[in-house]
């Protein structure tokens, strides 16, 4: 069950690793060359410590009531992937809204230069209105599914059938 400890650490969880993606493509807009290397690095950086925030959640879950199921731990993994995603996608809306505006403005015009006479200058005039919002529903939706994949995946290795040994193994 998601308690209110719970929730408030998925939350703190979850902007940890929202930093994290933030950061990484940051890094990446600003060295253009690093694109690929800097979307690994962030895939890689994210599901670790998706990976140790619930193994951490498991534990401290098996102490306080004995076990913790797969489904406990699939849970905890969602709400801070779902978390995560909503930061994720609130900060691309206003990236690509106001701080890189003009950077989206130069390639759409770009890419209308290479559409004239063809008859979809409507169409990429519609894009580009809404292009935000359809940033902010494209992040929120991808970033949700992967974190319920690498959550359905992460949590078969978080169940404990019994409580923790100590208060030791909690902590480390």
């Amino acid at each position: 069950m998601a308690t209110k400890g719970n929730l408030n650490s998925a939350a703190i969880d979850a902007l940890v690793l929202a930093l994290i993606v933030i950061f990484c493509g940051l890094i990446s807009s600003l060295a253009s060359f690093l694109g690929w290397i800097m979307w690994i690095v962030q895939l890689v950086a994210t599901v670790w410590m998706l990976v140790r925030f619930m193994k951490r959640f498991s534990k401290k879950n098996a102490a306080e009531n004995g076990s913790t199921t797969y489904g406990q731990a699939f849970t905890y993994g969602f709400l801070v992937s779902l978390c995560s995603a909503v930061v994720i996608a609130v900060y691309a809306y206003f990236d690509v809204k106001f701080i890189n505006a003009e950077t989206i403005s130069t390639a759409m015009e770009a890419a209308r230069q290479q559409m004239a006479g063809m008859g979809q200058e409507e169409i990429l005039d519609k894009v580009l209105d809404n292009l935000p919002f359809i940033t902010l529903v494209g992040r929120l939706v991808w970033c949700t599914i992967l974190g319920v994949v690498f959550s359905a995946i992460i949590a078969n290795s978080c169940k404990i059938e019994g409580a923790a040994e100590s208060t030791e193994d909690i902590i480390k």
